[in-house]
């Protein structure tokens, strides 16, 4: 909520609404075009095995997210739902569950060896990150092209020299 207090169409968003490309370079140039996190983000538009925590707004994820300019987002991380009865309600609860049911499956039948291997470990908490390597070399680099940090592109673009 906080960042999008901070975009000037904010009046434009609602609670639930997730930042686009060009949202995140605004927020960046407020921050003088510096990395920028995104903690704590609107559980609806994160994957479903996040642990939530009620906001005034609407449930909120343990989430953190880093910005970076040219490129937008580079880590992703979060702390994982350890308890199988909330998981799965939040599964269902999920786009991904809901998605899964108009194809006609049962989401948490989908995800039966996922719920096994949660049950089966001990509840000692876990959190996790993603970092994208190659948003992260072109950080580095300066470059806003990804293209220019692939090392061995199988597909390339007709008109990419």
């Amino acid at each position: 909520t906080d960042a999008l207090l901070r975009l000037p169409e904010y009046r434009h968003y609602k609670f639930g609404d997730d930042l686009g490309i060009k949202e995140e370079r605004e927020l960046l140039g407020q921050f003088g075009n510096i990395p920028v996190f995104i903690v704590n983000h609107p559980a609806s538009i994160k994957f479903f095995n996040l642990k939530r925590r009620p906001n005034h707004f609407g449930p909120r994820a343990y989430s953190i997210d880093l910005l970076t300019p040219k490129l937008g987002e580079m880590i992703g991380g979060g702390v994982r739902e350890e308890e199988c009865g909330y998981l799965k309600n939040q599964l269902r609860d999920s786009r991904l569950g809901e998605y899964l049911t108009a194809q006609g499956r049962n989401p948490v039948e989908a995800f039966a060896e996922y719920f096994e291997t949660v049950r089966q470990e001990p509840n000692l908490g876990k959190a996790g990150y993603g970092i994208g390597f190659e948003r992260f070399v072109a950080f580095l680099i300066g470059s806003n092209d990804i293209l220019d940090t692939i090392a061995y592109r199988t597909l390339q673009p007709a008109n990419y020299s």
